[in-house]
């Protein structure tokens, strides 16, 4: 049984924002329904569901944005951080690239397929994935915006997931048609057969590939050999909601009813019963310290090993 230290991040509340950035000096905890966490190093970005995006240095609290106070108000369906270091923030408003201290606004009149982004993913040739919805995948290599209908034509479902493995596959999960892979040619469809539901994925440093269903539980791929965890052998619920691996290969899952850690052989549960004050993990992710960021309904935990 590992020991890990809980701690609570107060995400603060900052009324009536309208510069570009700005520190949030109030001392006034405030729970945030939280969507997504990116990492880039020490410094976490949080997306939320009525407030926008923030961003924590170590110190201090801030919700950057683009000048006119967009995204403060908006809901952060997805965030991530390329290969170079750029935040990538989808919306239902299109999709937000931060570079440079410099925001761009990205919509369909630029390429996108729709406004209305669920999912984010980059490769390692810096590709960002983009998934949205009527089951439509977009791939951005910084020049050009390629679409890819994921099903045939079928406009059904929306792109909840994608993530991108070290042999170039790239792996979404829909609501409609659930997992398929897409090796840059072919599409293959309802994988282990999940036809549905499939919502959640990560592909981790070794390999693996880690897929969540709505109601089936995790679904590991690893050597070539598909495993099914859920809670007949160890998974704390079947409904997954995210992911993230922390430094030492562990896997973390979050469901909305508590979060499992799995170390290859043993599981390790958080719950009310153990320290969460809330069960319905809605974001994963590890930072530069190996702390893991835990997003819920109510707000951002930090949960840190006992040696960092």
């Amino acid at each position: 049984m590992k020991y890990r230290r809980l701690y609570l991040f107060l995400v603060l509340f900052l009324p009536f924002l309208h510069s570009c950035e700005k520190e949030n000096n109030k001392n006034e905890p405030y729970d945030k329904n939280i969507t997504a966490i990116a990492t880039n190093g020490n410094i976490v970005w949080v997306g939320t569901v009525d407030n926008g995006l923030y961003k924590f240095n170590g110190e201090s609290w801030t919700t950057p944005a683009p000048e006119g106070g967009i995204l403060l108000n908006e809901t952060i369906n997805a965030l991530v951080v390329s290969n170079s270091g750029c935040l990538w923030v989808g919306t239902g408003i299109g999709l937000f690239k931060f570079e440079n201290g410099i925001w761009t606004h990205i919509t369909t009149n630029e390429g996108l397929y729709d406004n209305n982004i669920f999912s984010l993913a980059c490769d390692e040739q810096n590709n960002i994935w983009i998934g949205t919805r009527q089951n439509r995948l977009t791939k951005y290599d910084g020049t050009n915006y390629i679409h890819y209908a994921v099903y045939s034509d079928d406009n059904n479902g929306h792109i909840h997931t994608v993530t991108c493995d070290q042999d170039g596959n790239v792996w979404t999960g829909s609501c409609y048609t659930g997992l398929s892979k897409f090796d840059g040619v072919t599409w293959t469809h309802h994988i282990e057969d999940l036809t549905v539901f499939a919502n959640s994925s990560i592909c981790a440093p070794n390999g693996d590939v880690w897929v969540g269903h709505r109601f089936d539980g995790a679904f590991l791929l690893s050597g070539g050999t598909w495993t099914n965890y859920s809670t007949s052998n160890g998974l704390v619920d079947n409904h997954i909601l995210c992911f993230t691996v922390d430094q030492e290969d562990n896997v973390w899952i979050g469901t909305d009813n508590g979060l499992s850690e799995f170390d290859d052989t043993t599981w390790t549960t958080y719950t009310t019963a153990n320290g969460l004050s809330d069960n319905y993990i809605t974001a994963l992710a590890c930072d530069g310290n190996g702390d893991i960021g835990v997003g819920r309904s109510t707000g951002l935990l930090k949960i840190t090993p006992v040696n960092n």
